[in-house]
């Protein structure tokens, strides 16, 4: 799930976290076999050419407790929000760029940042559980 906090602050993230609720809501009425691509992960994800998938059937049981109410959805996401990331602003100028840093990615990414460098998509091969 993406952090509704970094580039608008706490003032903001409450209106972003009720627009990501409205979202993870459409998402899970697109259907059971609905294959999720999520761009966000709560840790690096290697860069083995293995895509994080999971059908919405297999995501439904995770998601109905946050989904049980838009007010308690904000509240859980905006209460646990962690610090911006120290990388975060050299992220967005890679992303913005379409560029890969040198060396390992994963080191840029290296802490709570949740903020993905963007990386061309290959097959669906790993699944989420």
């Amino acid at each position: 799930m993406g952090r509704p906090d970094l580039h608008i602050g706490a003032a903001g993230a409450e209106r972003r976290a009720k627009v990501l609720f409205r979202s993870l809501i459409q998402l899970r009425e697109l259907g059971p076999e609905m294959v999720v691509l999520p761009s966000h992960a709560s840790e690096p994800i290697p860069f083995d050419g293995q895509t994080v998938c999971a059908r919405m059937k297999d995501l439904a049981a995770a998601l109905f407790a946050w989904l049980a109410s838009e007010p308690a959805f904000v509240e859980r996401v905006t209460s646990r929000l962690p610090p911006t990331p120290p990388n975060f602003s050299r992220i967005v100028r890679l992303n913005e760029a379409g560029e890969l840093p040198e060396g390992d990615p994963t080191d840029l990414e290296a802490g709570a940042t949740a903020v993905p460098l963007r990386k061309p998509l290959k097959p669906a091969s790993r699944v989420l559980r």
